[in-house]
């Protein structure tokens, strides 16, 4: 099950996801949380020749220290490009990227494999295939 959680608090925010990733038939573990500058850490679920296209086009960054504000148009086109860069494949590339800053408040960006993104600030937030297991366990806290 892919699941990445944030729980943002007044000191910060807990950014969680499990460690599964598949290659077609072949399942192993993987560290799915990565840092990104001294306030933000950033987590992704989905198919790993694209998670790992993004990771290297994101470490690549020379502006990774701005705020996610900043930073959000950026991330928007490097997940686009990738996505038109791969090569075609049968099926979709998926993935769902999920940035978390934390300063006087915690934002999170969520940037799908379209492109597409959302901001949020101060709310709770999961995405992947357990995500409604995830919501309906933070409404009793």
């Amino acid at each position: 099950m892919t699941l990445i959680l944030v729980v943002p608090s007044r000191e910060g925010a807990v950014m969680a996801s499990d460690g599964q990733v598949t290659l077609g038939l072949i399942k192993t573990r993987a560290k799915k949380i990565k840092k990104l500058n001294e306030n933000s850490v950033w987590g992704v679920s989905g198919d790993l020749p694209f998670i790992q296209f993004v990771e290297n086009m994101i470490s690549a960054l020379t502006t990774k220290e701005q705020e996610l504000q900043k930073l959000r148009n950026d991330f928007c086109d490097i997940v686009k490009n990738c996505v038109q860069a791969l090569p075609p494949s049968s099926s979709p590339y998926s993935g769902s990227f999920v940035f978390v800053e934390h300063k006087e408040v915690t934002r999170i960006l969520q940037v799908r494999e379209n492109g597409l993104s959302v901001m949020l600030e101060n709310v709770p937030f999961a995405t992947g295939i357990g995500d409604q297991f995830a919501y309906t366990l933070l409404q009793k806290y």
